[in-house]
C-alpha cells in the first residue's frame, strides 16, 4: 500500500515538473450547416407546427411536406416558416 501511494505521488510530481512542456492548442469549430426550422400547417384555422432540421447548403429553398395535422385531423401540406 505504501509503495503504490509513493509511486502515485511521484507520478503527480512528474506531471507538474517544468520539463513537461504541455502546449495548449485551440481549434476553431466550423459552424454547422444544419439549421432548425419551423413547419406550420397550411390551413388558416389551424396553428399547429412541427420543428425539424435541414441542411441549408443542400436545400436552400423552402421545404414543403405532407404531414398529419392533429388540429385539422387530416394530412395537409406543412410549409417552412421563420423560426
Amino acid at each position: 500500500m505504501i509503495i503504490i501511494s509513493t509511486i502515485f505521488t511521484q507520478t503527480n510530481d512528474n506531471l507538474l515538473s517544468p520539463r513537461n512542456n504541455l502546449t495548449v492548442r485551440s481549434f476553431t469549430v466550423k459552424k454547422s450547416d444544419r439549421i432548425i426550422i419551423k413547419m406550420a400547417c397550411g390551413e388558416l384555422a389551424c396553428n399547429f407546427f412541427y420543428t425539424t432540421t435541414k441542411n441549408k447548403r443542400n436545400h436552400p429553398e423552402r421545404l414543403q411536406l405532407r404531414k398529419y395535422c392533429p388540429g385539422c385531423r387530416v394530412h395537409s401540406v406543412f410549409k417552412e416558416t421563420k423560426k
